[in-house]
């Protein structure tokens, strides 16, 4: 599930845009500009429980894949001095990212909140949900007791 995570600050790296894992709560850092804070709010996996057979890889691994559907949050954090039509603007263009492509995940819609101002953190919040769709697979070992690396991608139509 972390590969969904992974996979939109990716994007977000790519487009430009400064992002960080969300973190437990805790002390806020002193930021200097806009932060997109990227955490996994639910993950669902489709059909069955486990991974199903697929076949086999070109290289003779077998291979076993899994539908997933997961609501990702990306949280818009701007301190203050700023202002919140900085934290907006800059929520704009992690929604306007959302409404692309990113590798590996199959965008299904975005929701956008309100820009708020947070006292406790003296900075202000804008959360955006991406909901998404992907298959994972995963390659098992010799003996098929443990699965030895994963995959991530778009959904598959």
């Amino acid at each position: 599930m972390e590969q969904l995570v992974t996979a939109m600050m990716g994007a977000l790296a790519q487009a430009g845009i400064v992002c960080a894992r969300q973190t437990p709560q805790g002390q806020m850092p002193q930021l200097r500009g806009p932060v997109t804070a990227v955490g996994l709010v639910a993950a669902r996996a489709m059909e069955h429980a486990f991974y199903e057979y697929l076949g086999q890889t070109p290289e003779g691994e077998n291979l076993f894949g899994k539908r997933l559907e997961a609501d990702v949050r990306l949280t818009v954090v701007c301190p203050r001095t700023l202002g919140s039509a900085r934290c907006q603007q800059e929520a704009a263009r992690v929604a306007e990212l959302l409404s692309g492509q990113v590798a590996g995940v199959t965008l299904v819609g975005y929701t956008m909140g309100a820009c708020t101002y947070d006292a406790g953190c003296d900075c202000f919040l804008c959360p955006l949900t991406a909901q998404l769709k992907a298959y994972v697979y995963a390659t098992a070992n010799e003996d098929e007791t443990e699965f030895t690396d994963f995959m991530l991608k778009g959904e598959i139509r």
